[in-house]
């Protein structure tokens, strides 16, 4: 491949995404006319279109959940138990469009190791009410005590409350009660007493009441988590967050807040409204938008996006879209508990795109990128060395 051919990558990934610019598309039609080899190969990567669709599917397998329900029907030993296992992170169907993997990855890659880290698992700590704490982890199968009336049952990785329609609190405000905790390499999944569902990523805690108010359903959320609020007209649903409370009836968004400096919330659908806390002005946001607060001060940013960059994560994978290698690095070692190290600061600043599978082994995904940003990289006692 020549000079060229990266911009080329680039045009057809934003072309099997949709978001091609008129200017960006005649420089691919350009391209596709130099020679039937290019319309050939565009041909046959655009066949490939199905995969996204089965992908969107495979974003409900969890890998770590089917492993666990396997080996418990296999009684073996434990070598054969880690070939099969190693044999299945392989065999799942995985979608790699960063980089054009697919198409452009070759044997000589820049990926230069032996070594497989696997993603991150379904586990998190519980911190109850009456300060007894539970290691959740993903085959689990138990039933929590509450102390309510309530019942708690963690089941394939994820904890559900279950409450009667008359068993709501007479207070007015709860104070939240139990604290649910990720670590790095870890997600879970929760489904709070009134029926909403929320997903946590890493290093993300969030507390909230076993049973919620007459009129108000509260959580606080620290890190990052996907809300699929439960429709209640007469009780809003606050999400708040340090300097930033959201509040709605019903919908669906992500809220990030890891970031020191600032706090983002995606709207997926329904509608919201953020109130910064200093200020106390309230800004609606519609689906599509992001709304974005600089702890350091009032203001609130509200901007058009593509939702999907920024909720990837919960469907199963990373959606990456000219973001720096510092950055996507990061991201990575955060999921797959791992170190990175740049042997030259100017490598932080090269920028991939690219879909990347979120359960699959690293491997793969470390092959699309270093062959897409023209690097080399190894692995070496868990961590990521990345050279020229």
């Amino acid at each position: 491949m020549n000079a060229s051919d990266n911009n080329i990558e680039h045009l057809i990934v934003k072309s099997l995404m949709g978001r091609l610019t008129e200017d960006e598309q005649k420089l691919l039609e350009a391209w596709k006319g130099e020679s039937s080899e290019h319309c050939a190969l565009y041909d046959k990567i655009v066949q490939e279109q199905d995969l996204s669709i089965s992908y969107q599917q495979y974003g409900k397998i969890r890998t770590q959940r089917a492993w666990n329900q396997f080996r418990r029907k296999v009684d073996t030993s434990y070598r054969i138990r880690w070939m099969v296992r190693y044999a299945a992170s392989i065999l799942l169907p995985i979608l790699i469009i960063g980089g054009l993997a697919f198409y452009f990855y070759t044997a000589s890659s820049g990926l230069q190791t032996v070594e497989v880290i696997y993603p991150g698992c379904s586990q998190a700590t519980l911190v109850a009410g009456n300060g007894l704490m539970f290691v959740l982890e993903d085959d689990s199968l138990q039933q929590i005590p509450t102390g309510t009336g309530a019942v708690a049952m963690l089941k394939k990785g994820e904890l559900s409350y279950f409450q009667e329609r008359e068993s709501v609190a007479d207070k007015d405000t709860v104070v939240p009660d139990n604290m649910l905790q990720t670590c790095i390499g870890n997600e879970f999944r929760i489904t709070l007493a009134d029926g909403t569902k929320v997903h946590l990523n890493y290093n993300t805690v969030l507390k909230y009441p076993v049973i919620f108010g007459k009129r108000a359903r509260v959580v606080y959320l620290k890190g990052e988590a996907y809300f699929e609020v439960a429709p209640d007209m007469e009780r809003p649903f606050y999400v708040i967050t340090e300097g930033m409370k959201i509040k709605q009836y019903g919908t669906s968004f992500n809220v990030n807040a890891y970031s020191p400096h600032s706090v983002s919330v995606v709207l997926v659908k329904g509608s919201i409204g953020v109130v910064a806390e200093e200020s106390g002005d309230e800004t609606l946001l519609r689906p599509g938008q992001r709304a974005v607060l600089n702890r350091k001060g009032a203001d609130i940013r509200v901007d058009e996006v593509n939702v999907e960059r920024f909720t990837a994560w919960n469907k199963g994978y990373f959606y990456f879209e000219d973001e720096s290698l510092e950055s996507i690095m990061q991201t990575l070692c955060y999921w797959y508990n791992v170190k990175v190290e740049f042997q030259s600061p100017e490598l932080k600043k090269l920028h991939f795109t690219g879909i990347l599978d979120r359960y699959s082994v690293i491997n793969p995904t470390l092959r699309a990128i270093s062959r897409t940003v023209d690097v080399k990289m190894k692995i070496e006692k868990n961590t990521i060395i990345i050279s020229n």
